[in-house]
């Protein structure tokens, strides 16, 4: 059936003032819609990684930290033009304690991400975690992120974000030594032995630094897949950019 340019001219017109003056983005270029239907997988009503708050040096900063945070993850949704998700199904759940995290390590985040998750998913959905990432991988905010984060573009725009990362943890990463050889201490890119970090000279540490503008949605998207995890990781200082 052929329509008329002008009758063509009106449906374009219809659909960029829905769509906010953009064309709607196809769905298999859609990560956010991709979020969307594993929720529906997995049955579960929310998502989102769960934030550590690790540095309380100042509150001031902590909010101004959390309203960046938020406003570049729902700068991305809405690119992806699925704004209504951060509304009704993303939390942002933060934990925190400053007697017990106020400077922890990767390593003390983990084990308490272990036992939070033992229930939370049973509490949260009413069911199995599933494949979901909000029960495998976890953000750990020190005031390094946070630093980074103030230090970054403050002016709306994705565009604007160019510095800025948060830490990830691979809750299922592990320390044992009878499952790794001598080539796991080597950097790839040059074979020499990486420098330790928090005592840890493996190459993946279990935990890198990731962009807080895509942490969210982007890489939150990759890592259902967990085999994703080896080919997004950077060791730090780098930092991965989904």
């Amino acid at each position: 059936m052929s329509i008329s340019v002008s009758e063509f001219e009106t449906r374009l017109r219809e659909t960029l003032i829905a769509n906010n003056g953009r064309l709607p983005m196809p769905d298999r270029f859609n990560i956010v819609l991709n979020i969307e239907k594993s929720l529906q997988q997995d049955e579960h009503q929310t998502w989102g990684f769960v934030i550590y708050r690790c540095t309380y040096t100042s509150d001031a900063d902590w909010a101004e930290f959390m309203r960046r945070f938020r406003m570049r993850t729902e700068e991305a949704l809405e690119y992806f033009q699925r704004r209504y998700l951060m509304d009704a199904k993303l939390i942002f759940t933060v934990i925190e304690d400053r007697d017990v995290f106020e400077s922890a390590s990767t390593s003390t985040v983990r084990e308490h991400f272990k036992r939070w998750v033992m229930d939370a998913p049973l509490r949260e959905q009413g069911r199995g975690a599933g494949r979901s990432p909000r029960y495998k991988y976890c953000i750990h905010v020190d005031s390094i992120s946070v630093h980074s984060v103030l230090q970054d573009s403050p002016a709306e725009g994705r565009h604007n974000s160019t510095e800025g990362f948060v830490n990830l943890i691979d809750k299922g990463w592990k320390l044992d030594s009878d499952n790794w050889d001598e080539w796991d201490e080597l950097d790839p890119s040059s074979n020499e032995p990486n420098e330790p970090i928090e005592g840890v000279q493996l190459w993946d540490v279990g935990w890198m630094r990731v962009r807080y503008h895509s942490v969210m949605v982007e890489m939150y998207n990759s890592l259902r897949n967990g085999a994703v995890w080896i080919r997004e990781y950077r060791r730090p200082p780098q930092v991965a950019d989904s």
